[in-house]
This record gives C-alpha cells, sequence and structure tokens, in this order.
C-alpha cells in the first residue's frame, strides 16, 4: 500500500502522520462516539463511520507490520508487505457474528461458536448411533439390541436403558412394573416425550412458568387485599385535599412492590408455552382508583358496627372481622 494511502487514513481520523498507536486508538475511540450509527447525536452517519473504521484497522495493521519487522527483521518497512494479519484480529472480527461494541460482538461470537460446537457433538453421536450395528451390553451382561426407527429416538431409547442398568431409576415409586395407562393423551407427541412428561408429573415436577404464576397471583391478591382495608380509613367520595394526598401517599407505597410484580410477568410471559396465558403487566394507578370509586368506606363500617349493635349479634372486634370478609366473598 502507497504511503499516500495512509496519508489519507491519517486525515480521516485528524490527526498528524507521526502518530503512535495509542494516539491513533483515542482518536479512533472519540470520533466512534460522534458518527457512530447507534449513538443518539446529531452526527451520527453510517458512511463517515465506516470511513473511521477502515482507517482504524488499516493503520493499526501498519503499525502491526512495523513492529514486527522491528523485532524480527533489520532491513527497511516494506510496504508492499501482504503478509498475514495478526492472530488477535481474527477475534476482534468475529467472522461477522454479533452486533454492539467490541466486547458485546466478542461474547455473541463465543456463544455462537458454543453452540455450533453442541450441535457437532449431538450430530456425531446420532450418525454414530446410526452405523453401530453391535447390541448394547449391559453390566448385569444382559444383551439387548436396540431397534429405532429414527437415529435420535434410538440415542435417547439407549440413554435411558444405560440409566436402568447403573440403578438410577432405582429409587422411583413403582420400580418394575409398568406405566398405568392415561385417558388423555396429546395425539401429537411421540410415545417417549409423553412417557418422559408422565415421569416427571408423578414425581411432582412443575414447571418454572406455573410457580411463577402462583407467585403473581398471590403478589397481585395482596395488593388489592391492603388497598380495599385501607380505603375503609377514607369517606366516601369525592375527597377532600387532605384525604386525597393522604390516599395519594398510601399508593405510592406500593410502587416498588408492583413495579417487581411486573418484572415476575415479564419473565412469566417468556417462560409460558401457551401464548392465551399470558398476563397483562398491573396498572397500580388503574387498580387504586378502582378501589377509590367501588371499596367499602369508614360510613359503610359506621353503619355496619351501628347495626351489629342494635341487633345485639356481635361484639365490636369480630363484627370489624366479619365485615371485612366480605370484601372478598
Amino acid at each position: 500500500m502507497k504511503s499516500s494511502d495512509y496519508k489519507k487514513y491519517y486525515n480521516v481520523l485528524n490527526i498528524p502522520e507521526d502518530s503512535d498507536q495509542e494516539d491513533i486508538r483515542k482518536a479512533y475511540l472519540a470520533m466512534v462516539k460522534r458518527y457512530h450509527p447507534d449513538s443518539s447525536g446529531n452526527e451520527a452517519d453510517t458512511h463517515k463511520f465506516q470511513e473511521i473504521d477502515t482507517a482504524f484497522r488499516k493503520l493499526m495493521e501498519r503499525m502491526a507490520r512495523k513492529r514486527w519487522n522491528e523485532d524480527y527483521a533489520d532491513d527497511e518497512e516494506d510496504e508492499e508487505l501482504t503478509h498475514v494479519t495478526p492472530q488477535h484480529r481474527h477475534y476482534l472480527n468475529n467472522d461477522g457474528v454479533g452486533y454492539g461494541n467490541p466486547f458485546q460482538r466478542q461474547k455473541q461470537y463465543a456463544q455462537n461458536r458454543a453452540m455450533q460446537a453442541s450441535d457437532n457433538v449431538m450430530k456425531h453421536r446420532i450418525e454414530k448411533t446410526i452405523k453401530e450395528d453391535k447390541a448394547l451390553v449391559l453390566k448385569n451382561k444382559k444383551s439387548h439390541k436396540i431397534k429405532a426407527k429414527y437415529g435420535f429416538e434410538r440415542l435417547v431409547e439407549d440413554s435411558i436403558q444405560e440409566a436402568i442398568s447403573n440403578g438410577k431409576f432405582d429409587n422411583l415409586s413403582g420400580t418394575g412394573k409398568p406405566l398405568p395407562e392415561t385417558k388423555t393423551k396429546n395425539p401429537y407427541v411421540d410415545f417417549v416425550t409423553h412417557k418422559l412428561n408422565q415421569i416427571l408429573i408423578d414425581n411432582g415436577f412443575k414447571p418454572e412458568w406455573i410457580n411463577l404464576q402462583k407467585e403473581i397471583k398471590g403478589d397481585v391478591e395482596t395488593i388489592r387485599k391492603t388497598l380495599i382495608i385501607q380505603r375503609t380509613n377514607f369517606s366516601p367520595c369525592p375527597l377532600n385535599e387532605k384525604e386525597y394526598d393522604a390516599w395519594r401517599s398510601l399508593v405510592e407505597k406500593y410502587k416498588d412492590l408492583t413495579a417487581q410484580v411486573n418484572k415476575k410477568i415479564l419473565k412469566y410471559n417468556l417462560l409460558v408455552p401457551i401464548l392465551e396465558r399470558q398476563m397483562v403487566l398491573v396498572n397500580l394507578e388503574k387498580e387504586a382508583r378502582q378501589i377509590l370509586l367501588d371499596g367499602k368506606t369508614n360510613k359503610d363500617v359506621t353503619e355496619y358496627l351501628k347495626k351489629q349493635k342494635d341487633g345485639n349479634q356481635e361484639n365490636t372486634p369480630r363484627g370489624i372481622v366479619t365485615f371485612l370478609k366480605t370484601f372478598f366473598v
């Protein structure tokens, strides 16, 4: 590459030609912050960013070649040298995988390589299992040749048989007995998957989204019941200014709890396998407004206690508990 080309790259970064590697890096970071397409500034420009990135890479490659020649050669720098780029450049490019800053792209590239490695291992195991013609020899000297229509089903069956031979299923109830036939069966699920799901259900396993659904319902019910009970301390609508401020401050106390519940709902919506079971985020303002309009007031409590006293039915403390129970019927 000619020197004039490198001069153009120095001009793109707005630095002198005698700048060292650290000056190039600082200039690159400063200009990326200004022209990166993902930045929120007015100077964001994709074309300009590409020019800056190209100039930075070319100058850094030149610096690498220069260091190489200084350490391992005595002759002058050869501008036409076209040897392999530094080893670390391969990892910074990440084969075009990922998006974001270099650290995010490198993390996504590592995850992608791990997934590819896992797929390759599974593919190798399936191909190896399909080609195997020998029988599976159990530790108790029983030989059993597994016949399956597809390689993956055979792989699953081999794993189950090996676990049985190792005694990993001996602690289950009903060992040695066939599983009871169930009347309800999904016709779109194969036999092996159906039996595995049945074993998990029989041993008390529950998916995470079911437990999360129970927690969310409990938290939402707690917020509603608390606001309903607190509503009995206020007079009927419309409230005066003092009472309204007190009610607003009371509702503010439950904002953090509501935010935690909404985070659980977002996580639940990602885990639940059925679209119709997804939940809507809790709107604290809407719930509080509805309870303020429709909830029992201190006037209702006073009238109820008066009736209890006139009818000589129950004493006052027990009458209040009975009255509050009517909210949740």
